[in-house]
Order: structure tokens, then sequence, then C-alpha cells
């Protein structure tokens, strides 16, 4: 019998796990994957390059790059900073921007490796009523491949997100709609399908020009002390501008907000809204957002209300693990048998079928299929492996 040769390399994800190849001499039957060499090299667009030996085997086998994860969607944090954010999210004591922060980090640490990220926070500056449109603090970039990951920590990519949202504390006011009118040429300019994660506890303001009723004045809703013995919404409406300098900025920004929502829509960007506590009285706007954004829910309310911070990161989850992956790999060549090909996720074998595994889309591509493919896109698998060489098992 023909020793079993393995060339293997460690590299970016497909979906999120990594990638590896091997080649095998020996028919019969699909064989273990095999271990890693010491040495591999990563492909900055999500595909390996092999470390074998020129020479030790068919054209496969040798520093060939094999496409791994080609068009993985961008996933964009737009995640509110304002002064409210300070207050505790539930009977626990944590921040809200706190348990924002570690929701985030539970996202990524499920889909990170099989989707590009970034990040904006809202507003700019922690000043006191400060209005400057939030800014990006983290240019989207896909996340780190699994064998950068330790099983028990996390990578650099996502470590250095955390620390710059950690970075930031709450203050200032919620100018949502110029946040997204800011951002949205950068957005709009992403290649492949871009998702937005917005993240607020109330609704959006900072239009000074704007005038309205006690009815859609966010201090009258909240019943604000004005400061002088004088509750807003009972005494005083402080959304008078005859009255307040300005006053106008305190009322709710629903059509400008609702329209840059629409504009991300219309140019191909989705956004979900999840609504924390404190966004109770804005639910008809923020519905209004979730069905501008194309990613309404069925039912009531129609974004994601949470009101504790486990219920965040449940949010975030669903939110993160139902975004649309890619179910296909891109092969560089075609193998020279295609009934030698094997794959596996986690080691364990997934036989070639169409309706449950993985079959050929193309000569050169597979497609993972029903349960292998929402296995995948569930986030339970951390690494797939192509082998090459040994007979196809077929269920």
């Amino acid at each position: 019998m023909a020793l079993c040769r393995a060339i293997r390399a460690r590299a970016l994800a497909l979906l999120l796990g990594g990638f590896s190849v091997s080649a095998c001499g020996r028919p019969e039957h699909a064989p273990p994957p095999a271990p890693p060499p010491a040495a591999t090299s990563e492909i900055p667009d999500g595909g390996v390059v092999l470390s074998g030996t020129p020479g030790d085997g068919p054209p496969t086998c040798g520093g060939q790059k094999i496409a791994a994860v080609t068009h993985p969607p961008n996933l964009y944090l737009v995640v509110d900073r304002s002064g409210s954010m300070g207050e505790s999210i539930d009977e626990s004591g944590v921040q809200k921007y706190a348990a924002a922060r570690a929701a985030i980090g539970t996202l990524l640490d499920a889909v990170g490796s099989r989707v590009r990220y970034g990040a904006a926070v809202f507003p700019a500056t922690d000043l006191d009523q400060s209005c400057s449109a939030g800014r990006q603090i983290f240019p989207p970039s896909l996340g780190d491949a699994p064998s950068n990951t330790p099983l028990s920590g996390r990578g650099p990519i996502l470590s250095d997100l955390l620390a710059r949202l950690a970075g930031f504390k709450p203050g200032g006011a919620t100018p949502t709609a110029a946040t997204l009118h800011a951002l949205a040429p950068g957005l709009s300019k992403l290649a492949d399908t871009t998702y937005v994660l917005l993240v607020t506890d109330g609704a959006p303001n900072c239009d000074s020009n704007a005038r309205c009723t006690s009815a859609a004045c966010i201090p009258d809703i909240e019943g604000a002390p004005v400061g002088d013995g004088r509750i807003c919404g009972q005494q005083v409406s402080c959304c008078n501008a005859s009255l307040f300098a300005g006053a106008g900025a305190n009322c709710i920004d629903a059509d400008a907000t609702e329209a840059e929502v629409l504009a991300l829509a219309q140019a191909g960007v989705q956004t979900f809204v999840v609504g924390m506590p404190g966004s109770e009285a804005y639910t008809s706007l923020l519905d209004r957002l979730a069905l501008a954004g194309g990613t309404a829910r069925s039912g009531t309310p129609r974004y994601f209300a949470v009101s504790d911070a486990a219920a965040l990161s449940d949010a975030l989850l669903q939110i993160g693990t139902g975004i649309p992956i890619p179910c296909d790999v891109t092969l560089a060549s075609v193998p020279d048998n295609p009934d030698l090909v094997n794959l596996y996720f986690d080691g364990e074998l997934i036989p070639r079928d169409a309706a449950d595994g993985w079959d050929y889309s193309s000569e050169s591509a597979l497609s993972l299929a029903g349960t292998a493919c929402s296995t995948v896109r569930s986030g339970a698998v951390r690494e797939v492996e192509i082998v090459y060489g040994c007979q196809t098992i077929v269920r």
C-alpha cells in the first residue's frame, strides 16, 4: 500500500472554521485529518497557501492558493454612547454601554471569523449635550482566524476592537441621523453584502431646527427636571423654542433618521435595530427604523427590544448567526479526480450529499447544503477541512 502523504495548511477561516487541505495516496477510504505542519502562510483575502515540498504530490498539493471565504459579509456596529448609556442596564448595576461592549464581544466570539466587522460610536465627543456626529473607531476588518484565536481567549483583532470601544465613556446626546449620514458614503462603498447593527437606548435627537409638540419632545416624554423645580412635560415643554434656546434639538428626530436608514437600504445596506432599556417609549419609531432598514421582525415589536444584559447578548447572537453566510468553497483549480475529495467539520467526516452535506456546484467549487450549511452558519464549527486523494464517502 502506498504511504499516505499529508500536506496541510491552517489558514483564514472558511466560514467559521479554518481551511486545510491534505493529500493521500490510498483511495480505499477517507482518512482522518492529518496533523498540521509547523509553518503556514495566510492570505489577506481569506485564502490559504499550502506549505508542501515542491514535487511531493500532484499539482493540487504544493504552493497553491485555495480560496476560503471569498465574499464574507460586512457587519458594521453603530453604538450609542450618549449620557443615558451610563445608566444601569438591569439590577446587576452594569452600565448599558459596558453591557453593549460585552454583548459585542460575545457576538464576535461566535461569528467574527466569518465576517468583516467594523464599528462607530456616537456622539463623537462626550461633552454635555454634545450633538457631534459619531465617527468610525474601527475599520471593517476580517475577524481573527480560528488558528489565531486561543481556545480560552480572543484573537488580536477582536481584542483591539473591544479595547477601542472601552476607550470611550457615555456622554452627550443622540445624533443618530447625523451619524448614519456621515457613515453612509463609506458603508455604501464596501465590497460584498453589508449590514449595520444599530444599538441604542433611546430616540434620536439633535436637530436644533426641529419643532415639535410635547408629545414628540424627549425630555417631556421622560419627565426630565428643568433645574428650577419644574418638570419637563408638566409645568413646561422643554421643546418650546420661545423658552429655551436650541430647544428643537430635544425633539425626536424621527423623519431624518428614518430617511438615513432608508437611504442605506436603497444602497444595499440593511440595518438591524436593537433597543436597550430606556427605549420603550419610542417603540413606534424603532419599529419604523427596522422596517426602513429591511430587517423588521414578524410580530411586535418589529425591532430587537431587550430588557437586560442577557437579552442583549441573545439578540446580538440571533442577529449575527442569522446573517446569510456563503456556503460555498471555491477551489483554485479543478481537482485531478473529483471522486477523491472529502470534507470534515472539526475532524468529523461530512459525506457527500446534495441534500444535507456537500456537493460540487462546479468543477472547482463545492457547496454546503441542508444540515451541513446550517451547522456552519450557526457558529458550531471551528474548522472545516478538505482532503484530496482518497475515495469520496457518499451518504
